[in-house]
């Protein structure tokens, strides 16, 4: 159970410092309640209105938020489940083949959640009129890079809807 907790505190952890970020940039495009960014998982909703649809992997992203949750969730419960079969299951092989499976799942959430938080910093990068959107988009490779960026980024004036496209 405190394994669990552990991944909880990652997961609140990783969103609460991607917070960081977004607040910034709020801050700059003049959202009415930046702080709101920092409820979790309002980053994303917030980001997701800053910067409008995005696409990831050719499907369009209308609902960031909801799409992170869904991940988060996903790897929370697979956490959960692989904790849960390596204390109460018996049988060696059992545990050994619920543990790739649930591995596999979490890394493929995790990849899903990373190259989602690219594609969505790209666009952030381009609303934020950066110069070198490319390089800050290869630095943001590395998710604690992120809130630095674009804070970074956040000094910049915005571009407006029409400038967008």
């Amino acid at each position: 159970m405190i394994r669990l907790l552990y991944v909880l505190a990652g997961i609140i952890g990783f969103i609460e410092w991607y917070s960081v970020g977004v607040y910034f940039m709020a801050k700059r495009c003049g959202y009415k309640t930046p702080s709101l960014c920092f409820v979790p998982f309002m980053a994303f909703k917030i980001q997701n209105k800053l910067t409008g649809t995005f696409t990831v992997l050719t499907i369009p992203v209308k609902k960031y938020h909801g799409m992170m949750i869904s991940f988060f969730a996903v790897i929370l419960f697979a956490c959960f489940y692989l904790f849960w079969g390596q204390e109460h299951l018996l049988d060696e092989n059992a545990k050994l083949s619920l543990k790739s499976i649930m591995l596999l799942i979490i890394v493929v959430c995790a990849l899903l959640i990373e190259i989602s938080l690219l594609f969505g910093v790209k666009k952030a990068y381009r609303k934020m009129n950066v110069e070198k959107e490319g390089m800050y988009t290869l630095l943001s490779v590395i998710p604690l890079s992120v809130p630095l960026l674009m804070y970074i980024a956040s000094k910049n004036t915005p571009k407006t809807e029409e400038e967008m496209y």
